[in-house]
């Protein structure tokens, strides 16, 4: 795994075919956002756990990206997780 604030890429994470890929996601983002996994939010907020899970179990090619938390979050065919720090949205007025 490398982490890192280079061109916004938080890290890329290896994915180990051993581990389901919902829960190397949450520890890819909890090792780029410097926290315990379990304190984070649930990841079924943003993607469905299971689906994801069953997406690269036999390695099709391919790609899906989603957002959680504060990462944009790119996982791929070739076993890597990609997460990128999301810019701060400007607040805006009502």
């Amino acid at each position: 795994m490398s982490c890192g604030r280079e061109e916004r890429v938080a890290c890329r994470c290896p994915i180990d075919g051993e581990k389901p890929l919902s829960l190397a996601v949450v520890e890819c983002i909890s090792k780029a956002d410097g926290a315990d996994p379990e304190t984070l939010p649930p990841l079924h907020e943003a993607i469905d756990p299971e689906a994801l899970d069953d997406l690269f179990r036999d390695r099709t090619p391919g790609e899906v990206t989603f957002t959680y938390l504060d990462y944009e979050i790119t996982v791929g065919s070739d076993a890597v997780i990609s997460t990128r720090q999301l810019e701060d949205q400007p607040a805006t007025a009502d």
